[in-house]
C-alpha cells in the first residue's frame, strides 16, 4: 500500500499518474505490458495499516470537478466573520456598509484604516456572499492544507488588503471613481493563484464542462478580469487583479514560504 505525501491518499498498486484528490504527480515505478504507466507515491503507508483503509485506484478517473478539499480551520473563520458580518450589516446598511465597506477617501483621509481589512468580510448582496464563499470552499482548503492554518489567514488577509491599498491607488491617481468597494473576491483571487502555483497539474472541470489544469487558473482568469476591467459593470476587476498581483508579490517576498510548501507535497 502507497500514500500520496501531499493529501494522505491511499491508494493499491498500479497508482495513477496524478493523485485523483489532489493532482500531485507520483513517482513513475514501473511500466506494465499494455503501455500504462504504473507510478507510486513516495512514502510508503505504515505497515500496521489495515488494507481496508485503501482505496483502490482507477487510472482513468483524472478530472476533479474541483469543488473544494473540504471545509478547514482557516475557511471557517473566513466564512463565519463574513456571515456574521453580512448579518450585522443588513441591521442598518447606511450605517455599516461606509463603515466597514472600503471607501477611498475615508480610508486614509477620515482615518478609517481598518477599512482595508473589514472590507475584505463585506457583501452586497446574498449573492455576492454565496459566490465568494464557494470560491472560497473551491480553492481555500487545498491551500491551508499546504500553507497551514496561521500562513493560510495570513497570506488571505494580506491578498484582500494589498488589493484595497491598489484600489486605493488607483482612485488617488484618479483612474477610478470614489466608489464603495467591498467583498473577499480579492483574497479569493489570491488563493486562486497559490492554487495554480500549489496544484499545477490538478486536473479539474472549469464551470463543470471545460477542462482544465490548475496552473493555467490564474493565466485565465487573471486575462479575463483584465479584460473585463475595460467595461464598465459595477464590479471592481481591478481589485481583483489587485489581489493576484498581491499574491505574486507576497510569494516574491517569502520564497521560503513556497519553497517549503512545495518540499511537503
Amino acid at each position: 500500500m502507497e500514500k500520496c505525501i501531499r493529501c494522505g491518499w491511499r491508494c493499491s498498486t498500479p497508482c495513477p499518474e496524478f493523485c485523483p484528490v489532489c493532482g500531485f504527480q507520483l513517482a513513475v515505478s514501473e511500466v506494465i505490458p499494455n503501455g500504462t504507466a504504473s507510478v507510486r507515491c513516495t512514502i510508503p503507508i505504515d505497515q500496521t495499516t489495515s488494507s481496508s483503509d485503501a482505496t483502490t485506484c482507477n487510472p482513468k478517473i483524472t478530472l476533479q470537478f474541483g469543488l473544494g478539499h473540504g471545509i478547514t480551520k482557516g475557511v471557517t473563520v473566513i466564512g463565519v466573520i463574513s456571515i456574521l458580518m453580512f448579518v450585522i450589516t443588513q441591521m442598518n446598511p447606511k450605517l455599516f456598509y461606509p463603515m466597514f465597506g472600503f471607501v477611498p477617501s475615508y480610508a486614509l483621509g477620515k482615518f478609517m484604516f481598518w477599512q482595508f481589512v473589514t472590507a475584505n468580510f463585506m457583501h452586497g448582496d446574498i449573492a455576492h456572499l454565496l459566490f465568494n464563499m464557494f470560491g472560497l470552499y473551491t480553492f481555500g482548503g487545498a491551500v491551508e492544507k499546504v500553507l497551514k492554518e496561521k500562513e493560510f489567514l495570513k497570506y488571505f488577509l494580506v491578498c484582500g488588503a494589498g488589493a484595497y491599498v491598489f484600489t486605493y491607488i488607483l482612485w488617488f491617481t484618479g483612474v477610478i471613481p470614489n466608489n464603495l468597494c467591498l467583498g473577499a473576491s480579492a483574497g479569493i483571487y489570491g488563493l486562486l493563484l497559490a492554487f495554480s502555483l500549489l496544484y499545477p497539474n490538478q486536473k479539474l472541470l472549469l464551470f463543470f464542462a471545460v477542462p482544465m489544469t490548475g496552473k493555467w487558473l490564474a493565466v485565465v482568469f487573471g486575462g479575463l478580469e483584465f479584460v473585463l476591467s475595460f467595461y464598465s459593470s459595477g464590479t471592481s476587476h481591478l481589485g481583483h487583479l489587485g489581489g493576484l498581483l498581491t499574491g505574486m508579490l507576497y510569494f516574491k517576498i517569502n520564497k521560503n514560504v513556497l519553497n517549503q510548501s512545495r518540499e511537503l507535497i
